[in-house]
């Protein structure tokens, strides 16, 4: 049997990773063959004593307590949902020192080539292996520019890849300006499931009956002038998610949510309003209207997702602020999304076997 691994971001409390690793992980073990994730911990992530001992004195006066109860509903995601190596790696140091061994190596999906983020981990560029074929899916940087760091990375790592997949076209520029090597746009994982199969995973929630979802990575000016300008269009109540800091007066929080009940948040609501792409991503594939409002710095994925599945740019700005015009119906997207779909999951099928495409 062939043996494949695969190292993405996957440990973190983060909605979107979670939900790409599992969907990555889910999809190749059901219509390919076994696949584990690697249980690799960043350089950027390795909790040193000191601080876990600090940690631990914040716990005790309560401080932590809310943010550590959201976090066991992603350890239980994981726990529950992943299949994962026997071993974990804390760091370069212990995965090129002991590393795993695998026929097929899968370097993705998420950020993972945005060193800035890693802490320059050199894992996710799959040195710590010689003789494993090697491909990548749905890779990104996440942004235009990029460091001196990740360019070396680039240029010393990608030409062992057989065979290179990104998520927006400006990292496949990016890829072929510095290694020569050409590499095809595909879906992020988590388009690689459809839609009653998400639905098969939502939580369990209490929720109004009607409800606009907010899911904010910042809180901006122009993300703030869409839910003023929805609550007077559909005067229903606004429940927020947010994978940022800072609040939106005048909505209700939703403190507790794993990846789980975000599936069901955003499944059950009238309106999706989002400057995230796991938002815009999962709007579409459970079939909510929603509104795509512009990142200050990370827009790439926002602005490739949304040109694929739109004729016209619905990315609100503060130039394009229209909610008449920019509402996104998520069912008519998905559509649209059907071709590019099947030609992911054909690129993982033909790459996940020996033999091709060395």
């Amino acid at each position: 049997m062939v043996k494949i691994g695969m190292i993405t971001f996957h440990s973190v409390p983060n909605l979107g990773a979670n939900l790409q690793a599992f969907a990555l992980n889910r999809y190749i073990n059901q219509n390919i063959n076994r696949c584990e994730i690697i249980d690799f911990i960043p350089n950027s992530h390795i909790v040193r004593e000191g601080n876990f001992k600090r940690s631990l004195r914040v716990v005790k006066n309560g401080f932590l307590y809310p943010f550590l109860l959201n976090e066991r509903k992603f350890k239980e995601f994981q726990k529950k949902n992943y299949i994962l190596s026997s071993q974990k790696y804390k760091g370069d140091e212990e995965i090129f020192a002991s590393p795993p061994r695998y026929d097929i190596l899968i370097s993705g999906s998420d950020q993972i080539l945005n060193a800035t983020l890693s802490g320059d981990s050199k894992a996710f560029y799959l040195g710590f292996d010689h003789d494993a074929k090697k491909i990548s899916y749905a890779s990104s940087f996440g942004r235009k520019d990029i460091s001196n760091i990740e360019k070396e990375l680039i240029k010393t790592w990608l030409p062992h890849f057989s065979d290179i997949s990104v998520r927006e076209e400006s990292a496949s520029e990016i890829i072929e300006g510095l290694t020569g090597k050409s590499s095809k746009l595909v879906m992020d994982p988590v388009f690689l499931l459809g839609t009653e199969e998400w639905r098969r995973l939502a939580g369990k929630i209490k929720t109004p009956k009607k409800y606009i979802l907010v899911y904010a990575m910042e809180i901006s000016q122009e993300l703030l002038d869409t839910v003023e300008a929805a609550r007077k269009l559909y005067n229903l109540p606004i429940l927020t998610v947010y994978g940022c800091c800072g609040s939106i007066s005048g909505t209700t929080r939703i403190k507790w949510c794993g990846p789980q009940e975000f599936i069901s948040y955003i499944d059950n609501a009238e309106l999706v309003i989002t400057n995230s792409f796991h938002g815009t991503a999962f709007s579409i594939l459970l079939k909510r209207k929603f509104l795509c409002v512009a990142h200050s710095k990370r827009n790439e994925r926002l602005i490739n997702i949304t040109n694929l599945c739109s004729k016209t740019q619905k990315l609100i700005t503060a130039e394009n602020n229209s909610i008449d015009n920019n509402i996104i119906d998520g069912n008519k997207a998905l559509t649209l999304l059907d071709d590019y779909i099947n030609s992911s999951k054909e690129y993982l099928e033909n790459n996940c076997r020996l033999g091709y495409g060395d």
